[in-house]
């Protein structure tokens, strides 16, 4: 909390936020705060390394309960209100903490400690049998279990994290040969922290044998909980004071536990007798089942999902009566057949997908048709869609990067059109439409199929990239995938600016449509359908 202090003083006087604490420590701005006599204080309590650093010793599970005296606590106390009287009376800003609205899709995902009546005991009996927790640091285990059954979970997770790093360093140092770095806090060396241990190679080159000793899916659920940028990443946001502690979602301190009971039981002798227990098996089980959550490549997956449900309500758009507009057919029922680039789109989904059997078994043509529910189609495209998910070349996630731009405006454009098409209708049944209103509406039920169809093409092609991206090895194969996702990527942030209802630009819509599908149609689709490694 004093980390998150400091910046929010910083932000008096600074601009950008410096991320480390000995830097931030460092700055004009809060020496002349709070004056550099006190500034030194803290640089030497919790400063570089070649201070008593208490800071990074303590949250990387470096100290022991009781390893660090009293009096450090107590001075560290006593140097926070003398800060405080320094400030006075002056009113801090204070940053929002940061809320968790995805954290739900970990529930459920491993047995959660708080819900089961048989896990407190389990906690207990493996904390006191495994290998993974050092026997001095035990009581800090039993702390935040006690934490947890008080209703204090957030607190127990600041205790039960260091544990998890700690555990995490002894086996990390036992595979990699290197012992001497398990108790290494020195002033000359980097500590051994999650940043190093979740590297694919050491410092000096070698591999990193850690994710061949605890398998993919241990990596997996570290990866979501620490490191990729959807995630919680719930080591960094704690220690940095980001985090209300009361507030902490408990689904949060489930997951956390229920990761370190798992290793805790991997790590159990060989003969014990929990080993067969029904809490044990379930862990174990619930881990090796694990897939990524927060990857980019998981996300993106996610988001085709809801854009295929998104489009494929257009269906259940209200429309006027036919005779309503005079040449206009405003029946959703068969007008598909009768879009002209409906069949040029066909031919260019054909082309991208190479009539990949994974594409044309699951309706390509039903894919592409504007007023089809195509859920089922996507989930068909997506089922057998598991590439790898750790240590991905960067390029590879560049290309993830667009695919998701490309469905977030999707998504958005379809959202955008059913609004504004459902205020028109209701408006038009209210009889508050102008005569100026009453053309648009028009012009918009006019270009309503081709957009669908355009839009879909674009669903198409991110789908198929999708499904060939471990394929695209070759730096100019990828290069040229990419240019095409811009195109891709383009057309629909066009057509998303186009409809958007302060603009009303629905007649050229139609042609950026049909010079987006032709483009697959009379140039060499390569950029995307190509390859030639695929199997």
């Amino acid at each position: 909390m004093l980390f998150i202090g400091l910046l929010e003083v910083y932000l008096l006087r600074g601009v950008q936020c410096p991320s480390l604490l000995n830097t931030l420590l460092s700055t004009p701005e809060l020496v002349h705060t709070f004056g550099q006599f006190q500034m030194s204080i803290l640089k030497v309590l919790m400063g570089p390394p070649t201070s008593l650093n208490l800071r990074n010793i303590t949250w990387h599970g470096f100290a022991g309960p009781q390893e660090i005296p009293l009096r450090c606590v107590a001075f560290l106390i006593l140097i926070i209100v003398s800060l405080g009287e320094v400030i006075g009376d002056v009113e801090i800003p204070q940053r929002p903490y940061i809320a968790y609205p995805h954290v739900s899709m970990y529930q459920g995902v491993l047995p959660a400690i708080s819900h089961v009546n048989c896990q407190p005991d389990l906690w207990k009996r493996l904390v006191h049998s495994s290998c993974f927790v050092t026997p001095t640091f035990k009581p800090y285990w039993e702390l935040a279990l006690h934490l947890l059954q008080h209703g204090r979970h957030g607190y127990g997770l600041a205790l039960l994290l260091p544990q998890l790093e700690h555990g995490l360093r002894r086996v990390f140092t036992t595979v990699n040969k290197c012992q001497e770095r398990m108790l290494t806090a020195e002033n000359t060396v980097l500590f051994t922290t999650f940043d190093e241990m979740l590297l694919p190679q050491l410092a000096d080159g070698r591999e990193n044998k850690l994710m061949s000793a605890i398998g993919e899916s241990y990596m997996m659920v570290l990866f979501d909980l620490l490191v990729h940028t959807d995630g919680p990443r719930i080591r960094d946001k704690l220690s940095h004071g980001e985090i209300n502690f009361s507030s902490l979602p408990l689904v949060l301190f489930d997951h956390v536990s229920a990761l370190c009971l798992a290793f805790c039981s991997a790590c159990l002798p060989s003969d014990a007798p929990l080993r067969t227990e029904n809490g044990v098996y379930r862990l174990l089980a619930a881990i090796k089942g694990y897939e990524s959550i927060f990857h980019p490549r998981s996300a993106l997956v996610r988001q085709i999902k809801d854009c295929s449900g998104s489009l494929s309500t257009w269906s259940e758009l209200c429309v006027p009566d036919d005779r309503v507009f005079d040449g206009i057919r405003c029946s959703w029922s068969n007008v598909s057949a009768t879009e002209p680039l409906f069949r040029p789109a066909c031919q260019a989904a054909l082309s991208i997908t190479q009539m990949s059997s994974t594409f044309c078994d699951g309706g390509l043509d039903k894919f592409v048709l504007p007023f089809e529910h195509i859920v089922k189609q996507t989930q068909h495209l997506l089922q057998g869609m598991t590439g790898s998910t750790l240590y991905r070349p960067k390029a590879e996630l560049e290309l993830i990067g667009l695919l998701r731009c490309i469905v977030q405006n999707c998504t958005a454009l379809s959202e955008q059109l059913q609004n504004g098409l459902n205020l028109r209708f209701r408006q038009l049944q209210e009889k508050e439409l102008r005569s100026r209103q009453r053309a648009t509406y028009q012009r918009a039920l006019e270009s309503i199929t081709s957009i669908g169809v355009g839009t879909r093409l674009a669903l198409v092609v991110v789908c198929y990239v999708l499904d060939t991206l471990e394929h695209r090895t070759a730096a100019d194969d990828r290069h040229k995938t990419a240019r095409c996702l811009k195109r891709t990527l383009q057309y629909v942030e066009n057509l998303r600016s186009m409809t958007h209802p302060t603009r009303n630009r629905w007649m050229e819509t139609r042609a950026l449509t049909e010079a987006f599908i032709h483009s697959f149609l009379i140039h060499d689709p390569a950029p995307i359908s190509g390859l030639k490694s695929l199997p």
